[in-house]
């Protein structure tokens, strides 16, 4: 799948989060059950994956760091128990625009195409208020790197 499709798909699904589920934002709510609802908006888009939030296995192992720490994604797009070939998408989401070190560190780890995962995107999402709406800042991860961050929706 390509960047532009998948790009499409997480602004749709961001846009929806925050017209129908604007309460958790005033509500203060875990950031967990946000990622719960940006997962629900997710999962019709990308009918031959499973998407999950939270999902911490890697075949039948626990999915760690390289120092043994047990990490996972807020939200996944990926086939459950089927290695590399199938990590599609991985998301950090934060109440706040700014993602914290370590997210920047599971981002790059999640991404980077020699390492245990292999994710083909790593997303940040957060959010800020211009005027009164609130708006996503996306940071998205190739490769192991940031490549570029964006405030706001594409289309």
């Amino acid at each position: 799948m390509k960047l532009s499709k998948i790009e499409s798909i997480l602004d749709s699904a961001l846009k929806k989060l925050l017209e129908n589920d604007s309460d958790l934002f005033r509500l203060n709510t875990f950031e967990p059950t946000i990622s719960s609802q940006l997962k629900l908006y997710l999962r019709p888009r990308f009918p031959s994956y499973d998407v999950d939030c939270e999902y911490d296995k890697y075949g039948k192992a626990e999915k760690t760091d390289q120092h043994g720490r047990e990490i996972r994604p807020d939200v996944n797009v990926h086939r459950r128990g089927i290695l590399k070939k199938y990590n599609l998408i991985a998301i950090e989401l934060k109440k706040g625009k700014y993602p914290d070190t370590r997210d920047k560190r599971k981002l790059t780890y999640f991404t980077d195409p020699h390492g245990k995962y292999r994710y083909k995107f790593g997303f940040f999402v957060g959010f800020t208020k211009q005027g009164r709406k609130r708006v996503p800042v996306k940071m998205l991860y190739q490769n192991g790197n940031r490549t570029y961050s964006k405030v706001g929706f594409d289309s």
